[in-house]
């Protein structure tokens, strides 16, 4: 079993599988016929490799079984199976080639029945063993259509450039995600943020927003993640003074792009890290008066670092 596999068989549980399916034990250190097994990750699935080396055979007989990444002891079952199966075809073959022919009852032609054989011009070459063909795909696991993944999530968030200046906020949301491609839906807000005026006063604005995401992730496995995101929210803003206590919103609309790394903890849960870029498509700004207090950098974005579950 290649290392950084989860939830296998051991080498001990392997054995027992294929014991169970068998009236006695077929191991030995020097056994003449090696069968070989090996479990290791193949892209998105596990793969069995199973080889059997036999000095009476003139090649190789090889088996392949696949499954998903969580059902590696399922997949181990399978393989002891396919073990099994392998080594009761194998004696029985030896069997076949020991048996002595029966020659208690030769069946004679009579003489009548015997017509001369023209000579042929073309030299007779006695046939030979037939070759023993690879089996392939013998588990059918991997023509599944590729499971779609429901998954949560919440994050802490510290955003600068969407308010005055650096501050907390939070994002929760869903996800489904189906082989290397999800879409996400997501809510989130960051806490008042204030800008002070050189005439005095001031004022606090926040946000609160949805967000939609469309990711691709990379690798294998899927950790590293690239994604376009599309925000809409409410700008709101309030004086901090009696005489400015006047509030007012805004409709906040940005479009960006993500990226991030997912770092799987315990099934279900991974630790997720995020770095998000966004562009308002209408710059707000704060005034008191004809005083320019703050305006929306062209850029801004947020880092936020969390918790994703998966639930189906």
């Amino acid at each position: 079993m290649k290392p950084g596999l989860r939830g296998c068989l051991s080498e001990s549980a392997f054995r027992k599988e294929i014991l169970r399916r068998l009236p006695d034990d077929p191991f030995a250190d020097d056994g003449a016929i090696v069968i070989t097994t090996v479990i290791s990750a193949q892209g998105e699935r596990l793969r069995a490799h199973i080889e059997l080396h036999d000095p009476n055979e003139p090649d190789a007989v090889d088996q392949e079984v696949f499954a998903r990444p969580d059902e590696c002891a399922t997949l181990g079952a399978a393989a002891a199976l396919a073990v099994s199966l392998t080594i009761q075809h194998s004696r029985e073959l030896a069997r076949t080639r020991e048996a002595p022919p029966d020659e208690s009852n030769p069946t004679v032609p009579h003489p009548s029945e015997l017509v001369p054989e023209e000579p042929s011009s073309t030299p007779q070459v006695p046939p030979g063993p037939s070759p023993v063909r690879p089996i392939r795909n013998v588990g059918g696991a991997a023509r599944r259509p590729t499971k779609l993944e429901l998954r949560t999530h919440a994050v802490l968030a510290l955003g600068w450039g969407l308010l005055p200046d650096v501050t907390p906020g939070t994002l929760f949301g869903a996800s489904l995600k189906r082989g290397h491609w999800s879409a996400t839906l997501e809510a989130g807000g960051f806490l008042p943020a204030r800008s002070e005026s050189s005439r005095g006063g001031g004022a606090n604005a926040w946000l609160v927003f949805l967000a939609a995401a469309g990711c691709g992730h990379l690798g294998d496995a899927g950790r590293l993640f690239a994604c376009g995101t599309v925000t809409v929210g409410d700008f709101r803003a309030a004086g901090t003074t009696p005489l400015l206590s006047r509030s007012s919103e805004s409709t906040y609309v940005a479009v960006g792009a993500r990226v991030g790394l997912e770092l799987p903890i315990s099934r279900p849960f991974a630790l997720v890290v995020q770095l998000d870029g966004t562009a308002p498509v209408v710059r707000q700004a704060l005034r008191i008066g004809d005083e320019l207090l703050w305006k929306t950098p062209v850029v801004g974005g947020y880092l936020s670092v969390g918790v994703r579950m998966s639930i189906l």
